[in-house]
């Protein structure tokens, strides 16, 4: 009886492949089903797929962001918060969305710090709108003055 030295190997690789495949292909679909989601503005059930295919799919981290974009246009600001927080980086929606997110849970001093964060990455009109809308519920009229000023040099949103 022969036995080849390539067969365990080739072996190993069929039964990866057959276990990996089909979750990626999925994973993938999910992908494309919450992009049309997105598009057709369900955004919770896009949040879901985005969700689904970033569980399994870890070299693709921006789908966290979209995800927790979803969750924050659906409603959903807690979601939101964890999906974002898992992004490494985030867009200047993704900051937006956070902020706002935290401001809609009561975490003021949070939703602060993302606009804070999000405006040093991106000159934003948003980021700034919402720097000053917390900056005037603080009563911190210089910062306000400051927010407004760029928000206004930026086009008012």
């Amino acid at each position: 009886m022969r036995n080849p030295k390539w067969l365990m190997p080739l072996i190993l690789t069929t039964l990866l492949a057959a276990v990996l495949l089909p979750i990626i292909s999925a994973s993938y679909a999910n992908i494309k089903k919450g992009e049309d989601e997105f598009a057709a503005q369900n955004y919770r059930g896009a949040s879901d797929s985005f969700e689904r295919a970033a569980s399994f799919l870890p070299w693709r981290d921006d789908l966290w962001e979209q995800a927790g974009i979803a969750s924050g246009l659906s409603g959903n600001p807690s979601n939101a918060i964890t999906f974002l927080n898992r992004a490494p980086k985030l867009s200047e929606q993704g900051w937006l969305v956070l902020g706002t997110s935290y401001f809609n849970t009561g975490d003021i001093s949070s939703a602060l710090e993302a606009y804070q964060q999000g405006s040093q990455i991106y000159d934003s009109a948003s980021l700034y709108a919402g720097l000053a809308y917390i900056y005037r519920q603080q009563k911190n009229w210089a910062a306000e003055s400051d927010a407004l000023k760029n928000q206004t040099r930026l086009g008012t949103e």
